[in-house]
């Protein structure tokens, strides 16, 4: 299976500016996909920090914007199979890990 969306990473920082999280309430109450994404992003960069990295501004910037797709996708906002412009070992597979953590912390466990 092959992703039918192939981001660049100006496209996904440029999708990351143009896109107003606000408006899309989840199945929660009081909690919204922009919530989500913050709450998400800030574990991935506190496990990764852990693990001894530090992030730039925009390496940041992309780990967010990638969870902004994950958090879309799971809304239902967005559809569709994604590939990020990331290279090995820059956070990736652990922004997948945050998101699902929280929203089931958070008490969402099933899609609208």
């Amino acid at each position: 299976m092959y992703a039918n969306h192939v981001l660049s990473v100006s496209d996904l920082m440029d999708d990351l500016n143009q896109t107003n999280q606000t408006s899309t309430p989840l199945p929660l109450p009081g909690v919204n996909t922009s919530q989500l994404t913050v709450a998400a992003h800030d574990d991935l960069v506190n496990t990764l920090m852990t693990f001894g990295n530090r992030l730039s501004p925009r390496h940041s910037e992309a780990l967010k914007a990638i969870l902004t797709y994950y958090t879309d996708i799971a809304s239902g906002d967005r559809q569709g199979r994604y590939a990020f412009p990331l290279g090995t070992s820059l956070g990736k597979t652990q922004s997948a890990s945050r998101g699902a953590p929280r929203s089931t912390r958070w008490g969402w466990t099933t899609r609208r």
